[in-house]
């Protein structure tokens, strides 16, 4: 058992360095604000151009990536921000140039060390770019605007919002996330779209592809405006799904757990094989469950627990 001659002492010491931290946090505000803390070296700008046959993988760390287009851009140009401790290594061989971000920061520096200026990584492709796009950060937010691309787009944040705005891509677009959203707006793919997030949000509006797929938990997904020539598959768990302007040519699977789905799909109730079902809750697609197609061209597949499915034909 520790005597009490031991354990006052270290009380007390505990208590004046929480005591002189505070102190010193008081100051450094009346100083000039707590920035003037921080251990980190200032970040100087440097721009890597990239020849624009290869295929750009970047992994990044708590910074926000831009991602957009120049039309007069005959390489790819990649704006990043470094210091005496933290850099960017990059290799390539003949597909693929590879950006890693490093921190190298010692120990002894790292209590106090914090970036006191944004340092958002910026990658400009050339319009119509041929290759592929692999992108992964953590902790920030990833934002793509009117990017043109012959090759893939993946896009994957831990705890970040992920933002894709008028792009068209002719390989797949996947985008993953945990703990917040996916919007992706006037977006085209010659094959797959999907969007994965965990606890967030996904919003969907005026896309085209072959299958587009989003799948979330404790998060709603809203569809708008879609155009599907295969399939379009929408799965939550306690979350509400809505649609608006569905437009499929073999397939739609909505599914929820605790949550109601609304909306409507395009076409007349005779394109559709129904099959839906919900418990402790209205289902307005019940009647047509049973009825025979007139084409058997598309299914309609809707499964909520404990919500109102009410779906309509237009």
């Amino acid at each position: 058992m520790i005597k009490k001659a031991i354990v006052v002492p270290i009380i007390i010491g505990g208590v004046m360095i929480v005591l002189g931290g505070t102190i010193a946090g008081i100051s450094a505000a009346a100083a000039g604000g707590f920035a003037a803390l921080s251990t980190a070296e200032p970040y100087v700008a440097r721009i890597i151009e990239v020849p624009a046959d290869l295929n750009i993988n970047v992994e990044e760390e708590n910074n926000k990536i831009v991602i957009n287009s120049s039309e007069t851009a005959t390489n790819v140009s990649i704006t990043v921000y470094e210091n005496e401790y933290e850099a960017y290594i990059s290799t390539s061989d003949e597909t693929n140039f590879n950006l890693n971000y490093q921190n190298n920061t010692p120990w002894v520096k790292r209590v106090f060390y914090f970036p006191t200026s944004l340092r958002t990584m910026t990658i400009t492709v050339p319009d119509n770019y041929v290759a592929s796009l692999n992108i992964i950060t953590s902790n920030a937010v990833i934002d793509t605007n009117n990017i043109s691309l012959q090759g893939e787009l993946s896009l994957e944040s831990v705890n970040g919002v992920i933002d894709i705005d008028d792009v068209n891509v002719i390989g797949s677009i996947a985008v993953r996330t945990t703990n917040s959203k996916i919007e992706i707006n006037d977006t085209t793919s010659q094959t797959n779209i999907s969007a994965s997030s965990i606890n967030g949000y996904i919003g969907l509006n005026n896309l085209e592809g072959v299958d587009i797929i989003a799948q979330t938990s404790n998060g709603k997904i809203a569809a708008d405006n879609i155009l599907s020539s295969h399939k379009m598959s929408l799965k939550t768990t306690n979350g509400q799904i809505t649609t608006d302007d569905i437009d499929v040519a073999s397939e739609i699977r909505l599914e929820t757990t605790n949550g109601e789905i609304r909306g409507n799909v395009k076409g007349p109730s005779s394109d559709y094989d129904v099959d839906s079902q919900t418990t402790n809750g209205s289902n307005n697609l019940l009647s047509y469950n049973s009825q025979t197609p007139t084409t058997g061209d598309k299914l309609l597949y809707v499964r909520s627990y404990n919500g109102v499915i009410n779906i309509t034909f237009k």
